[in-house]
C-alpha cells in the first residue's frame, strides 16, 4: 500500500466516525394512556385518528398520510390548513382500519375514544394513545403534552418548543391586555362563533 493512500486512511475514518456521532440517535420509548411505544426512527407516514392530533402535526409541518373525519376538519377546524390529497379513513369514531392499513403507516395517533380498537391499530403499526379532550382532564396540558411527544418522536423537539413559546407569548400578551382593561379578576371564555 503506497504512503498516499495509508495518509487518507485516518481520515476516512475519523468522517465516517463524525457522521455516525451526528447521527440523531433516535430509537426512543414514551408512555402513553395504553402503556408505552417504542420506535426505532422518527415516523414518516403517520395517520391521526383525532382532530387534535392532526393540529399537532400540522403544527410541527408535518404532513399526515391519513385523517379520520378529513372533511370535518377543513368545515370545523379550519387552521392549520389541511393539505389536499390526505387519504380520508373513515369517522373519527369508527375509522377504516382497511383504510389505515392500506396507506402503511409506521405511526398511529389516537385517543381513548378508539380504546376497544388498540390491539387491532397496534397489529397495523404502532400506536400513540393521547386524549385531549377527555372528561377530566386538562385539555390545554394535554394538548402541550401531545405536541412535545410528538416534536420528540418525530425529531421535531426544537419546532415544538418554538410553537409552545409562541402559545405562551400570546397568552401573555392576552392577560396583559385583560388587565389594562381591568377585567384580569374575571373569568374568560374563549368562544368560537360558528356563522357571522
Amino acid at each position: 500500500m503506497c504512503t498516499e493512500q495509508r495518509a487518507y486512511r485516518p481520515l476516512a475514518y475519523l468522517c465516517l466516525l463524525a457522521l455516525m456521532i451526528s447521527q440523531p440517535a433516535h430509537p426512543g420509548t414514551w408512555s402513553h394512556e395504553n402503556g408505552s411505544i417504542t420506535l426505532p426512527r422518527p415516523p414518516e407516514r403517520i395517520v391521526a385518528l383525532n382532530w387534535a392530533a392532526t393540529e399537532a402535526l400540522l403544527l410541527l409541518g408535518v404532513t399526515p398520510v391519513g385523517v379520520a373525519d378529513r372533511d370535518g376538519y377543513s368545515a370545523w377546524v379550519q387552521a392549520p390548513v389541511l393539505p389536499g390529497g390526505i387519504a380520508n379513513v373513515g369517522t373519527r369514531v369508527a375509522p377504516s382500519l382497511e383504510a389505515i392499513a392500506e396507506l402503511k403507516p409506521d405511526l398511529i395517533v389516537t385517543s381513548a375514544e378508539m380504546a376497544p380498537a388498540a390491539e387491532l391499530l397496534e397489529r397495523i403499526a404502532p400506536t400513540y394513545v393521547i386524549s385531549v379532550y377527555k372528561e377530566g382532564s386538562a385539555p390545554f396540558a394535554k394538548a402541550r403534552e401531545m405536541l412535545t411527544t410528538l416534536g420528540e418522536m418525530l425529531n421535531l423537539e426544537h419546532q415544538a418548543e418554538a410553537i409552545l413559546t409562541d402559545i405562551d407569548q400570546t397568552l401573555e400578551e392576552q392577560r396583559t391586555r385583560l388587565a389594562e382593561a381591568g377585567m384580569n379578576q374575571q373569568p374568560v371564555a374563549l368562544v368560537n362563533f360558528l356563522d357571522d
